[in-house]
């Protein structure tokens, strides 16, 4: 399978968590994924209305983008074989009830009943993540694949 790139956040309000950080990268690492960039920005309102675009309408978006832009968050860019997959199992379900603490980043960390503040993101396609990484102005140090 060939290698493919994704990206990864950490939320707002576990940004400042080292602990949290530290787990991301240790789980994404031994998956196999190698971080290709990896910093901290702070969206705004229209970048993450544009970010979470297809979620408009749903009954939490205002609560999703009032949550992503409450502070900075870790933007991680990552690459691997099967990458999209490994980092979605890495977080676990959106619900963070839904998940294993022990296996799964948003079970361990995102707030208890769900919804925008599970604590992480990963994109779920790579058009998402070209999508994703023009609306935050990231570019990868190496060319998109």
């Amino acid at each position: 399978m060939p290698k493919e790139r994704t990206l990864a956040i950490i939320k707002p309000h576990l940004a400042d968590s080292y602990n949290a950080l530290l787990d991301a990268i240790e789980a994404y690492t031994e998956k196999g994924l190698h971080l290709v960039e990896m910093k901290r920005l702070r969206m705004s309102g229209e970048q993450a209305e544009d970010f979470y675009l297809d979620l408009k309408g749903k009954p939490f978006f205002e609560e999703l983008i009032m949550a992503s832009t409450m502070g900075p968050c870790i933007v991680i860019v990552l690459e691997g074989e099967d990458a999209i997959r490994k980092v979605r199992e890495i977080h676990g379900p959106t619900d963070p009830r839904k998940g294993n603490p022990a296996i799964h980043l948003r079970s361990r960390y995102g707030e208890p009943w769900g919804g925008p503040r599970n604590g992480f993101h990963g994109s779920d396609s790579l058009e998402s993540f070209k999508r994703e990484c023009e609306i935050l102005n990231i570019i990868p140090i190496f060319p998109i694949l």
